[in-house]
């Protein structure tokens, strides 16, 4: 499974690619910010991957011109509740401090918003990451309280604040354009019929909207 959108490729994690992942997390410039912060074995990755490659978690490698270069996610997805949870971080250096960010969580909420059908996204953040919690404040995340780890908070972004935070979306599109590429292989067919009905299910008034492409891969005969 693949999205495209404000030219930023967002790849469904594959379990080839959990050691690189691995790799990112356990860097100390990454491992800071997390609640967890002990090295993460390779068992123990491979196990946490067993656990999320579902239907209510969505890990998406970040790519720039075919390149890995950061993580986005939603996670503990409440289809019924229209809930999740979400996260990114960028590893590559010299994305930090340019648009790249902003493309990447901008496309990613449009999918979770207007592809999955979601209605309210939580983030949880350590209160001392300031340039996190503005960074959050900026997409439209608004605080509700105190978590239970020391110093975490957590954040809501809801579907109708979001399409009302029109600044940034505003940025995207001239910059970036229109359109949102969507692609599935005959796997994704098999293993995340929720999701692709909802694509199948998508309206001509919202396809026109995201100037929407669907590509299917054709079953193997």
């Amino acid at each position: 499974m693949k999205f495209k959108r404000f030219g930023i490729e967002f790849c469904r994690l594959q379990r080839s690619e959990i050691e690189m992942l691995r790799q990112w997390r356990n860097d100390d410039k990454i491992r800071q910010f997390y609640f967890y912060k002990d090295l993460i074995t390779q068992d123990q990755q491979q196990v946490w991957f067993s656990k999320i490659d579902n239907e209510c978690n969505f890990y998406f490698i970040i790519k720039l011109n075919g390149v890995p270069v950061g993580l986005i996610h939603a996670s503990e997805i409440d289809w019924r509740k229209g809930e999740a949870f979400v996260g990114l971080f960028i590893y590559a250096d010299r994305y930090m401090g340019t648009n790249v960010p902003v493309l990447s969580s901008l496309g990613f909420l449009d999918v979770m918003f207007e592809i999955f059908g979601l209605e309210q996204l939580f983030a949880k953040v350590m209160g001392s990451n300031s340039v996190a919690v503005e960074y959050n404040k900026k997409l439209g995340f608004r605080y509700v309280e105190e978590l239970d780890q020391p110093g975490g908070q957590l954040f809501l972004l809801t579907v109708n604040h979001y399409r009302h935070k029109t600044q940034l979306k505003e940025y995207a599109l001239q910059t970036k354009g229109n359109g949102m590429e969507i692609e599935l292989n005959h796997d994704d067919l098999i293993t995340q019929p929720n999701v692709c009905a909802r694509i199948d299910r998508l309206s001509i008034q919202l396809k026109e909207r995201l100037a929407v492409t669907i590509l299917k891969e054709s079953p193997v005969a």
